[in-house]
């Protein structure tokens, strides 16, 4: 599907102006704690390309996001960003549509965290209550406790495993919102604990 630079007028900003990285100092941030072991961004070319796909896959108001179909979506945010379907086709399904590239996963974050900004503190916000949960749940009913005190320990203990799956519940809906329903985005930032309390204390 053929797209116009107005139809991205409303995006944090617009992936199809040129010198993107260039033109607009919003863009600083999204680079913050984004290691490239590989040295596959080093210089500003494919820093601006996939810099330009996750705009268009990812902003909350890229018209992209009204195509339901994920491989068609990917490979239109693809060829926006300047990538060549064919000649890219092994990068783009190893490091850029899975999200399962590191650098590409931290840029990704970091960029929802300003154009998401609402959505990202709801994130925060369960998260940290989730971890707190967890914790108060690793901690052991000792033998010690008098019968009293430990069925109330056990039953404050349920009620804490309750509102944990609750908002667990509400973290992976929320984080499908942020993601735009890309489950292999959601899937990373699960298995690398990204909105973790002490892994979000080094790179926001």
């Amino acid at each position: 599907m053929q797209y116009t630079e107005k139809e991205f007028n409303r995006c944090l900003v617009n992936p199809m102006r040129k010198q993107l990285l260039h033109k607009d100092t919003k863009l600083e941030s999204i680079w913050k704690g984004a290691e490239d072991e590989d040295n596959f961004f080093i210089d500003d070319v494919p820093r601006e390309k996939i810099c330009r796909y996750i705009v268009c896959m990812y902003d909350p108001e890229s018209p992209l996001l009204k195509e339901s179909v994920f491989a068609q979506r990917k490979a239109d945010a693809a060829v926006i960003a300047g990538y060549d379907l064919d000649a890219d086709a092994k990068f783009l399904e190893e490091h850029v549509y899975s999200c399962s590239n590191e650098y590409v996963l931290t840029v990704l974050v970091n960029y929802q965290r300003l154009s998401n900004n609402r959505l990202m503190a709801s994130i925060n916000a369960d998260e940290q209550t989730y971890w707190e949960f967890v914790k108060r749940l690793m901690e052991p009913i000792t033998k010690s406790e008098k019968d009293k005190d430990m069925m109330s320990a056990l039953d404050i203990k349920t009620k804490l495993s309750e509102a944990k799956e609750v908002i667990n519940k509400r973290l992976t809906e929320n984080w499908k919102k942020l993601f735009a329903g890309d489950e292999d985005a959601v899937k990373e930032v699960v298995k690398r604990n990204v909105f973790r309390p002490e892994h979000q204390a080094g790179i926001v």
